[in-house]
């Protein structure tokens, strides 16, 4: 069920809407990398000013993430304290649907590339070892100094 706020009820003093919904309400198709994980809780102050409803509070929903550098599994945690919008009322008992809102906010809070920790140090490119648990067991040879070139360079 979509978070809706039925304006009718409402006077002119703030009023709590706090609850939880399962993620689905969200329809979030994001990929295997990232997918979210248990109910979207949120806590809101909605009040009614000047022909006005005006939502605000924060919102809270966890996500099941495949880091883009060593492949490992973790959850992370969305926290939006600062939520707000305002919503202009033709009369006065109109039902007004935040998930679009909500789901906009969530999608802008998520990260580009989901990364375990910022400094996460990846796998190995050649023999495949996690970076951040383990040493690389390959032998590679060192790479030569491409510069060096410059050092027998003879210009006249």
């Amino acid at each position: 069920m979509p978070l809706i706020i039925p304006t009718g009820r409402l006077r002119n003093k703030p009023e709590a809407f706090n609850g939880e919904e399962p993620n689905s309400v969200l329809e979030l198709e994001l990929g295997d990398a990232i997918r979210p994980q248990g109910p979207l809780k949120y806590g809101l102050t909605v009040q009614l000013v000047s022909g006005e409803l005006l939502v605000k509070g924060g919102l809270e929903i966890n996500f099941a993430c495949r880091c883009a550098r060593c492949g490992e599994n973790f959850d992370k945690k969305i926290v939006i304290s600062d939520f707000f919008r305002s919503f202009s009322l033709e009369t006065q008992n109109e039902l007004i649907n935040l998930t679009p809102d909500v789901r906009e906010d969530i999608l802008l809070a998520l990260p580009m590339v989901v990364l375990c920790s910022a400094d996460c140090r990846g796998l190995c490119p050649g023999c495949g070892a996690n970076l951040n648990r383990e040493k690389c067991k390959c032998r590679r040879p060192p790479k030569a100094n491409v510069w060096n070139a410059l050092d027998d360079l003879r210009l006249k």
